[in-house]
């Protein structure tokens, strides 16, 4: 891979790409390249974490060693290393992807058939994942929408998709092979999560990811959607339960209901909803949860 050096000097005059609305840069800033157009510097924030940097050089060596790239088109893969004189802080990547999954979903005037295969095509790259070679013992991890790049769409004049794809960043996050991959956005509650004996925790009490916490963190991408929130992760058990309560006498698939009730169920591993997604197209505006509060208060 490649290497590029920096200064102090030259860290403090990087440009930093511009976010989406509502992005939170928790783990890493994104910087424009200074010597090469068209690719992005990811900067480690925590980059005087000597362990933490050694545990990202892991998940990027492993991604590279047994999820290949042809296998894998869909990873977005490290170009090279950045260095802040001698010391490593980050990686590079290429730059050519300009939206976020999460920026299509939230527009209106993006068409419905668009937005069910591009969670399709999430959900697609997931179920790939998990049925990899399991000696890799690999998971994506921090699945959430700003994760996943619109890296092609094409559409017809009648708004039918001939083509659509993704792929999927923040890979050094991943948990594959001896990594430990990230905690990701929707377990950081995993006092509630470790209520339940499929997901498991390690001896700083954070959730491993596995095949389940994908499919937990793909389930609640879709229910956001559903909801129109950002925060049905942080519903409670019972609020969870009763929300699908909700969606159930509003005529909501039972398939799909039952993949989302999966995820607070010990007895069964969680079921992944790709199947059911066409469901989504029969799902009305009194799905939110807000309308799902208001009920509850008439």
């Amino acid at each position: 891979m490649k290497k590029l050096v920096l200064t102090s000097k030259d860290l403090n005059n990087l440009e930093k790409l511009p976010l989406v609305e509502g992005t939170v840069e928790r783990e890493s800033i994104m910087y424009y390249s200074p010597e090469k157009e068209r690719e992005v510097l990811k900067v480690y924030q925590n980059y005087d974490n000597k362990i933490y940097i050694m545990e990202k050089l892991r998940n990027a060596r492993n991604l590279l060693t047994y999820l290949k790239k042809e296998d894998f088109p869909e990873l977005l893969r490290p170009l090279g290393i950045v260095y802040l004189d001698d010391k490593i802080i980050g990686t590079i990547y290429s730059e050519k992807y300009a939206y976020t999954a999460r920026t299509y979903l939230s527009l209106n005037i993006i068409n419905i058939k668009i937005k069910v295969e591009m969670l399709r095509r999430i959900g697609m790259l997931l179920e790939k994942i998990k049925h990899t070679n399991p000696e890799y013992n690999a998971a994506f991890a921090d699945v959430h929408t700003d994760n996943f790049l619109v890296d092609d769409i094409v559409v017809d004049k009648d708004r039918n998709i001939n083509h659509l794809s993704i792929v999927a960043c923040d890979t050094d996050s991943m948990k594959i092979k001896d990594s430990k991959g990230n905690p990701a956005y929707y377990l950081y509650d995993g006092e509630k999560l470790s209520e339940f004996d499929k997901y498991r925790l390690d001896a700083d009490k954070i959730i491993i990811p596995d095949s389940n916490t994908d499919i937990y963190c793909y389930i609640m991408i879709i229910l956001d959607f559903i909801s129109k929130s950002n925060y049905t992760y942080c519903l409670n058990v019972n609020e969870y339960n009763r929300y699908l309560d909700y969606l159930d006498s509003l005529g909501v698939d039972h398939n799909l209901l039952r993949s989302f009730a999966s995820v607070y169920d010990n007895d069964i591993d969680n079921i992944s909803p790709l199947p059911y997604l066409n469901a989504l197209y029969n799902i009305g505006d009194n799905a939110t949860l807000q309308s799902f509060y208001k009920r509850k208060k008439e």
